[in-house]
């Protein structure tokens, strides 16, 4: 488990920034510091090695513990140079009595000689102070100062610019790419989506991102699923929702499928939608931000037994029990690999008892519901099973007072939920009753 976790955090330092909270046996330090990294461009699908990321670490101090910041940031010049002759070029100003930084998507750049430099040993790093605006409108791009020049996320730049992809390599290499063509993925429209659960007896949404190698490391088991599901011929869908959609191209995504398509529905995950499902799952602020997350819908649109991380707990605790696990002590590569396909099979079983139940009580109406399915005893065979002698006429002379009281039809199914199955007698008073009650409303 922790291979899987090592190559989660190296994937989210190269895109974002990572927190870690500080023990008391570490060392907090003032100001900035910086530290090495391995990770590659490919820019346009060209390899772009003089294109480097710098990763700065801080203390975050206004909590209650200190908290150790990675960023991972880029100098803005280094990137426009490498740009400035493709499609995806803009330009750079600068308002010294504002502190104000333009940026404008299509514009050439004007080099000065100090790009693709790298950083040299000796360095100052200072807080930003800066404003951006990008394309005329004000943007947030966190960054710090190194020697007086702007360091900034990658992500926030590029999502800035609005004309660029940048994501990592939707595998274990330490590859982050920007891109100049904009995303293929559909994104998420809930009228689309309410219709698609509706026509489904369940539907498993699965909330993945191709940055996340946990959710890497679903997909070959929830390919196996799709592919168990349309084997038993179940009227069973699987909704796909990718984090950050607009980093990825479904052809970033393919060798992800060994190239083929993807086997189910997949949109991308907008504001709306993880706000939409978030309220669905009455989840804890944030979590619906855990990747992978899954969850089965009925085809009202109520959830279905727990979500895939309550079953990975189930299933995790069962196993350690079995097999003397503490819970302080990790588990092995191998015993890790050996419950983890479990956890599928124990999220997708939690729907069969459901249809199994529901078939129940469907036939549990059609045995009980003998007075007023809309037939009568009479033409009914089944109906009539378990009846005493003289009881079908008492039910005609019942039925025949409540015909000249009130000229409706004797048997209504509207009562059938609320009235008792088992004794006749009990059973016509309620039709008459009914009868002589609506008409002295």
């Amino acid at each position: 488990m922790r291979k899987y976790l090592a190559i989660a955090l190296a994937i989210v330092m190269a895109l974002t920034t990572f927190t870690y909270v500080a023990k008391a046996e570490d060392e907090v330090f003032d100001g900035y510091k910086l530290a090495e990294n391995e990770f590659q461009f490919v820019v346009g699908g060209k390899e772009v090695p003089e294109l480097k990321l710098v990763q700065v670490q801080f203390y975050d101090k206004s909590g209650e513990e200190p908290q150790l910041q990675r960023w991972n940031v880029m100098k803005i010049r280094d990137l426009a140079e490498v740009l400035k002759e493709t499609e995806g070029k803009f330009g750079i100003g600068y308002d010294k009595e504002t502190r104000t930084v333009t940026l404008t998507s299509g514009e050439e750049y004007v080099s000065n000689g100090t790009e693709l430099k790298g950083v040299p040993e000796n360095v100052k790093i200072e807080a930003q102070s800066f404003k951006f605006m990008v394309n005329g409108e004000e943007k947030e791009i966190k960054g710090v100062v190194i020697n007086g020049e702007n360091y900034v996320l990658t992500s926030r730049l590029v999502a800035a610019l609005g004309n660029l992809r940048f994501h990592s390599y939707p595998g274990d290499k330490l590859i982050n790419y920007i891109d100049f063509d904009q995303t293929d993925i559909e994104a998420f429209d809930k009228e689309k989506f309410d219709a698609s659960v509706k026509a489904h007896d369940y539907t498993i949404v699965y909330s993945w991102g191709p940055w996340c190698p946990w959710s890497r490391l679903s997909i070959p088991h929830m390919v196996k699923l799709s592919e168990k599901l349309a084997a038993e011929g179940k009227n069973v869908q699987i909704y796909g929702v990718v984090n950050r959609y607009k980093e990825y191209s479904n052809k970033d995504i393919a060798p992800l499928f060994e190239g083929k398509d993807v086997p189910w529905t997949q949109v991308g995950g907008t504001k709306e939608s993880y706000e939409y499902l978030d309220k669905l799952l009455a989840l804890e602020e944030g979590q619906i931000f855990f990747f992978p997350t899954m969850f089965i819908l009925d085809k009202d649109g109520n959830k279905v037994g727990k979500t895939f991380g309550q079953t990975w707990d189930v299933v995790e605790n069962a196993y350690a029990e079995k097999h003397n696990i503490p819970d302080d002590v990790d588990f092995t590569d191998e015993q890790f690999d050996e419950y983890y396909p479990t956890i599928y099979d124990a999220f997708i079983s939690q729907i069969e008892p459901k249809a199994e139940e529901a078939e129940e009580k469907t036939e549990e109406v059609k045995e009980e519901n003998i007075f007023f399915s809309g037939k009568s005893p009479h033409e009914n065979k089944n109906r009539r099973e378990g009846w005493r002698e003289g009881d079908l006429l008492i039910y005609y002379l019942m039925s025949s007072v409540a015909l000249i009281l009130h000229n409706l039809p004797p048997h209504c199914s509207c009562m059938s939920t609320f009235l008792p199955k088992k004794n006749f007698y009990t059973t016509s008073f309620f039709v008459m009753f009914r009868q002589v009650l609506e008409i002295s409303l």
